[in-house]
């Protein structure tokens, strides 16, 4: 069996660690794979998925919001909902408080959009299914009370029992 990296001289075991090896998990080629696969199964940029994400787990939001959120300026937010729109999947509605400002809201295809990219995303790598099923249950106990302590506390998205 290999060594396990962390022990001994190896990098410490706590939170900066715990999360650079998810995060190296996510980043890493499968899970890149999986997003584009996600996003070319429906039809969309990967640019486009990310905004579908968002805005599924932020809900109805104003599109500078959105554009806040997805690090881009108004005319590439513009563009990423038209090609929600397109596809059916998010509405542009006019704001109840501000006529001026349009919010985008997905669409019921939207939400079945996102649920068929989170049964591409939550699928765990292969690194993660490597584990026993002692250490994935460990594993999952502990992303679900990290998730639990946010603030706010952070839903964990399609997490259905298996069928």
């Amino acid at each position: 069996m290999a060594k396990v990296r962390g022990s001994d001289a190896g990098p410490p075991l706590d939170g900066r660690t715990a999360w650079s090896c998810v995060a190296a998990l996510f980043m890493g080629p499968q899970n890149h794979s999986r997003f584009n696969e996600a996003a070319q199964e429906l039809g969309l940029t990967a640019g486009a998925l990310k905004a579908l994400l968002t805005i599924h787990h932020h809900g109805e939001q104003p599109m500078r919001d959105l554009a806040t959120a997805l690090h881009c300026d108004a005319s590439m937010i513009t563009q990423i909902v038209d090609a929600l729109e397109a596809r059916g999947l998010a509405e542009r509605v006019p704001s109840p408080t501000d006529r001026r400002v349009k919010l985008v809201r997905l669409t019921r295809a939207g939400h079945r959009a996102f649920d068929r990219a989170m049964a591409h995303l939550s699928v765990a790598p292969e690194a993660v299914l490597r584990l026993s099923a002692q250490e994935q249950a460990t594993l999952a106990r502990l992303l679900l009370k990290a998730l639990s302590l946010a603030d706010p506390p952070i839903d964990p998205p399609n997490l259905r029992p298996a069928r």
